[in-house]
């Protein structure tokens, strides 16, 4: 029983041991590492700069299709014809011009300090 007793409290100093060691370890792991963030926010900034470049070409884009869907509107008016489909189309694409204009102040805030 004894020895069984010598052998549980040594496997209990083991891991107790162990449990430092590794406690160590972590320590001297995170003591080495340098902080990477400075590095990766500024990759961000640079991606959050190139979708930005990318939404804002989409928006230009975007405000041309919309006059000419508009002038179509207005032309087909003038000439009595029916406008339920291209007032439908330009609906929808003012619907997405919002949402492009939403992203742009969503990337636009993320650049905010």
């Amino acid at each position: 029983m004894q020895d069984r007793l010598c052998v549980i409290g040594f496997r209990l100093r083991a891991n107790d041991s162990y449990r430092e060691e590794l406690a160590k370890t972590e320590e001297r792991r995170n003591a080495d590492r340098v902080d990477p963030s400075p590095r990766i926010v500024s990759m961000d900034r640079a991606s959050i700069y190139d979708e930005l470049s990318r939404v804002e070409r989409e928006v230009v884009a975007g405000e041309r299709q919309l006059a000419e869907q508009e002038r179509l509107v207005l032309d087909l008016k003038r000439e009595g014809q029916n406008t339920s489909g291209p007032e439908r189309e330009l609906e929808r694409l003012r619907e997405r011009q919002r949402l492009r204009d939403q992203d742009r102040q969503r990337l636009l805030s993320l650049l905010q300090p």
